[in-house]
């Protein structure tokens, strides 16, 4: 099933998360993950407990990567 979620990375937990690759293209930084939470928080789960995603795509646009000093 997909679900969508904009603007909620507060609304993930990543403590068991796996990030199997990075791409970066088009402006985009796009995560292939597995094992990552969705919180009662998220507007994408409806459950009372926090949901494990087993694969998930992340598309974040407009990033920047910046170097520690």
């Amino acid at each position: 099933m997909k679900y969508k979620s904009i603007n909620e990375l507060n609304c993930f937990q990543f403590h068991d998360a796996e990030i199997k690759e990075i791409n970066i293209s088009n402006d985009q930084m796009i995560w292939t993950t597995s094992a990552i939470n969705a919180m009662t928080t998220n507007t994408q789960n409806i459950n009372s407990k926090d949901l494990c995603i087993e694969n998930a795509t992340m598309i974040f646009e407009n990033f920047s990567v910046e170097k520690p000093c």
